[in-house]
């Protein structure tokens, strides 16, 4: 178990939290816990898990990940707000956030513009557009053919099981683009599979292996060595939502 993923961390407060109320309202005499002056810690393991997390690394067989600034400099930014936060809260020093807070929320506002319009949401000429608004997408329940398509994910999900597609030769790319919903992609180990994108408030997974943040990049490969004539491009954009890219 990884303890710098943010899910096991969240747990981890939830359970110390779950404790402190306990005890003091047990008013157990002598026994007091405070969770006010420490909480800083949980997002500063979390931000040192985003920095392990960008480095990028090969795995068993050609399954490799590459450097993600974008989730190195977030994990950088959680480090110093969150060492900050404990500093003042140890009296260490004194910080004032009010400026910081108040340029946080435009510049998420840019890099979300940003990130659309790197990430073309909407087809080009030769793809067909798949729409999940406040609904779902599922291919995947019978055979289908994988073709260059573009998916979007607003407010909805997208599922899309590889397992069960005639996959043809050469390069098959998927644009996929998920604002505050899920794309699950299922692969087949019988291809080579790329996936590069970046998200804003967002996560992307690429089996197993996570990127996400306030702003994060994410490329990976498995595969190509072995698959050579068959290869699906995955480019993923994920807005305050997540891609994920699973095995069969």
């Amino acid at each position: 178990m990884n303890i710098f993923r943010g899910r096991v961390l969240v747990s981890i407060f939830l359970i110390l939290l779950g404790v402190t109320l306990l005890v003091n309202n047990l008013n157990i005499e002598g026994v007091e816990l405070n969770l006010r002056t420490y909480w800083p810690v949980f997002p500063l393991l979390w931000g040192l898990g985003i920095v392990l997390e960008s480095l990028g690394r090969e795995r068993g067989g050609d399954m490799r990940s590459y450097f993600s600034s974008g989730q190195f400099l977030t994990g950088l930014v959680v480090i110093f707000i969150s060492g900050a936060y404990l500093g003042r809260n140890l009296d260490w020093f004194q910080v004032d956030f009010s400026l910081f807070w108040r340029l946080f929320w435009p510049a998420i506002i840019i890099l979300i513009g940003i990130s659309l319009f790197r990430g073309r949401p909407f087809p080009r000429s030769s793809e067909k557009a798949n729409w999940a608004v406040m609904g779902e997408v599922n291919k995947g329940r019978m055979e289908w053919d994988l073709k260059n398509e573009s998916y979007l994910a607003f407010m909805g999900g997208v599922k899309l099981d590889l397992g069960r597609a005639r996959i043809p030769a050469g390069q098959t790319v998927l644009d996929c683009t998920a604002i505050m919903g899920g794309i699950d992609i299922y692969v087949p180990g019988d291809i080579g599979v790329i996936m590069e994108g970046n998200a804003v408030l967002g996560g992307l997974e690429f089996l197993k292996e996570e990127a996400g943040g306030i702003i994060a990049t994410k490329r990976g490969e498995v595969g190509l060595k072995d698959n050579p004539e068959r290869v699906v491009v995955i480019r993923a954009t994920a807005i305050m939502g997540g891609v994920t890219v699973k095995k069969v």
